[in-house]
């Protein structure tokens, strides 16, 4: 009696959930800035912004959530996990001018890992994202783990910059 009991109750446990408010939402990713803000917490960081692109995927700041677990993996140069996260990114937001920052990321990957394919790719995809800024020469990005990024464009380059150093220069074809 008693395990069927337990037994309902993880079942029951399972179709309910409560309603997901946009609110809780802001709490978490208000959470996860203030966590990097106070002292660098970015694992604890990092499952705030993991919960929001799992649990509330159309959330405004979704795509700046989904950037930061990319961003995560870099940095802890975790290539691989780095790629995988960048690429759903990538797919899921085209048209967001960060796209350009994520395929440099990509791009820079591909170099660390060999990929001479893959490097070719992500150079083409950078000069066709920059068509994105739509005749500006520049863009900030703040991200969640409050990085700054700048990207410059020209004729013949796209560099950016991560707090105030040259992250990476992508030639234009």
């Amino acid at each position: 009696m008693r395990q069927s009991v337990i037994i309902g109750i993880i079942l029951s446990s399972c179709w309910w959930t409560a309603p997901l408010q946009a609110s809780d939402a802001d709490d978490i990713w208000n959470r996860a800035i203030e966590l990097v803000k106070e002292g660098g917490e970015v694992d604890m960081a990092f499952t705030n912004f993991h919960l929001l692109v799992d649990t509330y995927p159309n959330f405004k700041k979704s795509y700046d959530a989904q950037f930061s677990l990319g961003e995560y993996y870099f940095f802890a140069n975790i290539l691989p996990l780095a790629k995988v996260e960048f690429e759903k990114f990538y797919a899921k937001y085209p048209q967001e001018k960060q796209s350009l920052i994520v395929a440099s990321y990509l791009y820079t990957i591909a170099q660390a890992q060999k990929k001479s394919q893959d490097v070719e790719r992500y150079q083409q995809e950078l000069t066709k994202l920059a068509l994105i800024l739509k005749g500006k020469e520049s863009f900030d990005y703040t991200s969640g783990y409050l990085h700054r990024y700048k990207v410059l464009l020209s004729a013949d380059k796209i560099e950016v910059f991560v707090d105030g150093k040259l992250f990476v220069t992508v030639p234009r074809n």
